[in-house]
């Protein structure tokens, strides 16, 4: 009975660190959209003007950010860290893994 209730206080302790760890990953920030750059990535700019470039958006994002309307309105924006495989010029695995920034979730701000 004692080894029942330790292995059950284990996987609801593991339960609890892996939720936890899920939500360190995500990350909220409040910024401009300045527009696609050269590299078809996406560019906004926070309150300070610094640029902040996400590289990819999930499917779940209803905003069209290739549409000339979203520059320049403000957003809240929820985004997690991922990386990917770098390609050299002929599209072939490198093997280096860059670090990258996804939007999972935007919200428009009214002014």
């Amino acid at each position: 009975m004692k080894t029942l209730v330790l292995v059950i206080l284990t996987l609801f302790t593991f339960s609890i660190n892996q939720t936890a760890s899920a939500q360190e990953e995500k990350h909220v920030v409040v910024a401009t959209y300045n527009g696609v750059t050269d590299d078809y990535y996406f560019e906004f700019l926070d309150d300070d003007s610094n640029s902040i470039i996400f590289n990819e958006i999930s499917g779940d994002v209803e905003i069209n950010l290739f549409e000339e309307e979203a520059i320049g309105k403000k957003f809240e924006i929820t985004w997690e860290d991922y990386s990917f495989e770098e390609t050299d010029e002929e599209g072939n695995a490198t093997g280096e893994m860059i670090a990258a920034k996804r939007i999972i979730a935007m919200t428009e701000i009214e002014e």
